[in-house]
């Protein structure tokens, strides 16, 4: 028994030793970086001391990485973290403001290089608190298997015919690992296309075919570019490119195609989807996806496998707003193709989400030309405009050739939107004789007996009027009709007391078939079968009790200026922000108040009860913020 006592103590004193703390200050001294005053100059010297547990520490200023050769790599188990002064002796005590601490390329050096990259990582390694700033002659960061990067800001990065200028997510097939991309600014990063042939894509974000376990959560992914100077191959998603993973609580806004090289195809400026051969999924929740432009295809949301053959992919849209992106050719809200006849395609889930004031040529909502299935639950597609003739300004669908589009569209509110051209019966919706089943939903000037409608199965369709104070009384509509919408509050499509499509709805299930129970906004839904009460038509649930209000948007706009973390836990909810608190609110999604205080630094949360709450905080110049977690 004292032998294995001894051998215990060996093991564990071996194991704190290898525990350290190093630290990086310009002014330390290079030796030891056990302290402050012994810390290392450089961020590669502490990293080529560090062994796996310990954790580096990095003063606030700028590190400018001079080549290729000296570039920054993650080191198995090395966490880093950038934010403090100098004087700091727990991690908690530095700053949360990651614009303190850059790593830049030099401006006058060669640029062609990462300034942070990583091997294939067997355990999980997180670099948090950091500027990584391209100044327009390099690139960003690239994370491989096991790679986490927390509250940063990627910005001003270039690429050259190549992909993921600002943020590059790739993996190995042989070796599973996770890549967690969290809390995060992606912002301003360009692509230029000169002449190059390639599949490609993502200014902010590139998720590569190989990466099948990648999370981008909590993140603004804004002001990306991908430039079309001359002809090239296909190069989509300005903001984010993506194969297979999760895109949550995210703002994809004012990314853009620019140029109109003939023989290039860059579509897609804010989200592009490539179908695989192989089923993969991507998830997009709780997001809002705004301002984005493409003078091609696909405003917002492409999802297009590009190629000739067979493609499988089961992708979700939900609880998510698509509002104001535009696109000089066809759907600005959602795009969906393919260049061959699929026989059995891909699936579309979108749920309890808003596609509103979006402009296309065709199909200004969610266009679709592709055999596959999309199916609309719970969701309102409002005030989108088609500039072409009988375009469809809500929805178009056509199957190209003898391709047929599988449709299931329940629970749906579809009003405002216009086209070119006067036949009604299309201009919410232009059907094209595909295989649609439309239920518990409510159209505008809806008409059966119009021949575009044949092969159109309908059952309990509630016909609006385009007089808002007479059919789904939302609650503030926008004034704009399509793209050009100044107020983007989804908020104004909340529906108010007397609208004609509450209580009209059916219950209906998500992607995975679990019956829905909160809408866009968090309010509960009834369930027939338990409430005796049927749910309401579109977005959002009327709640009597708490009648909705026309809030201000969020003011809040980079997420360095208030994080909330984990936003699943189990126990504590931790808080970062670079500004004052007055006071914070919980509530849960009856809208009842579970807990109040002034504590701003970390809160217990595990008395509440399993499910989605709403963090309200309230900041002493009395501006608010409105985040969302999840207690286990």
């Amino acid at each position: 028994m004292k032998t294995k006592l001894f051998f215990i103590i060996v093991i564990f004193m071996t194991l704190t030793m290898h525990a350290a703390t190093l630290r990086v200050s310009t002014t330390g001294n290079n030796s030891d970086g056990l302290t402050w005053a012994n810390a290392f100059t450089t961020i590669q010297a502490a990293l080529n001391t560090a062994t796996s547990g310990d954790e580096i520490w990095i003063q606030q200023g700028t590190y400018i990485i001079l080549s290729e050769a000296s570039q920054l790599n993650y080191k198995e188990g090395v966490n880093v973290y950038g934010g403090f002064i100098g004087t700091e002796t727990t991690l908690n005590q530095r700053s949360g403001n990651p614009e303190l601490t850059i790593i830049g390329h030099d401006e006058n050096g060669i640029g062609d290089f990462r300034l942070l990259t990583s091997s294939i990582l067997n355990a999980a390694t997180t670099w948090d608190g950091f500027t990584f700033d391209g100044k327009n002659v390099g690139s960003g960061v690239l994370l491989l298997s096991n790679c986490n990067l927390n509250n940063v800001v990627v910005k001003n990065c270039v690429v050259l015919n190549g992909s993921g200028a600002g943020v590059n997510i790739d993996t190995s097939e042989k070796i599973f690992g996770t890549v967690n991309l969290t809390n995060s600014t992606i912002k301003d990063n360009t692509i230029s296309v000169d002449g190059a042939s390639f599949l490609g894509g993502g200014a902010g974000i590139f998720v590569s075919q190989r990466s099948k376990a990648a999370l981008i959560d909590n993140c603004v992914i804004s002001g990306n570019t991908i430039n079309a100077i001359s002809a090239g191959g296909w190069i989509y998603g300005a903001g984010i490119f993506i194969i297979e993973g999760v895109i949550k609580n995210s703002t994809i806004d004012s990314n853009k195609i620019i140029g109109t090289a003939a023989g290039n195809y860059s579509t897609g400026g804010g989200i592009g989807i490539k179908p695989m051969e192989e089923e993969r999924k991507v998830l997009i929740d709780g997001c809002s996806i705004t301002n984005n432009s493409s003078p091609a295809r696909g405003g917002a949301v492409i999802i297009d496998p590009v190629f000739s053959g067979q493609f499988l992919g089961n992708y979700t849209i939900s609880n998510t707003k698509i509002i104001n992106n535009t696109s000089n050719d066809a759907g600005s809200g959602i795009f969906c193709t393919s260049s061959t006849k699929q026989d059995q395609g891909w699936t579309l889930n979108v749920i309890n989400s808003i596609i509103a004031n979006n402009t296309a040529k065709t199909g200004g909502g969610i266009y679709m030309n592709v055999s596959g299935a999309i199916n609309i639950t719970y969701s309102t597609i409002v005030n989108n405009v088609s500039t072409a003739t009988y375009g469809g300004g809500g929805l178009f669908f056509q199957g190209a050739g003898n391709q047929t589009i599988n449709a299931a569209i329940t629970n749906t509110l579809i009003w405002g939107n216009t086209q070119t051209g006067s036949l009604e019966a299309r201009t919410q919706f232009n059907n094209n004789k595909q295989a649609s089943t439309i239920t518990y939903s409510a159209i505008q000037d809806y008409d059966g007996s119009y021949s575009g409608w044949d092969n159109t199965t309908t059952e309990n369709i509630i016909i609006l009027s385009s007089d808002n104070a007479s059919g789904p009384k939302f609650l503030a509509p926008s004034t704009t009709i399509g793209y050009g919408a100044s107020d983007l509050n989804a908020d104004r499509w909340q529906i108010t007391s007397g609208s004609s499509v509450i209580g009209l709805g059916t219950d209906a299930n998500d992607q995975n078939g679990n019956t829905i129970l909160i809408d866009y906004k968090g309010t509960a839904r009834p369930n027939s079968s338990v409430d005796f009460i049927y749910p309401d038509i579109g977005a959002f649930q009327f709640d009597a009790a708490n009648p909705p209000v026309l809030a201000l948007e969020e003011v809040i706009t980079k997420p360095s200026e208030l994080l909330i973390y984990p936003t699943l836990t189990r126990s504590v909810l931790n808080i970062n922000t670079n500004k004052t608190i007055k006071q914070i609110e919980i509530f849960d999604l009856t809208g009842s108040t579970v807990l109040k205080t002034t504590v701003t630094e970390s809160i217990d949360v595990s008395a509440l009860k399993g499910g989605m709450y709403l963090f309200r905080v309230i900041f002493d110049d009395n501006m608010t913020s409105v985040k969302r977690f999840i207690k286990q």
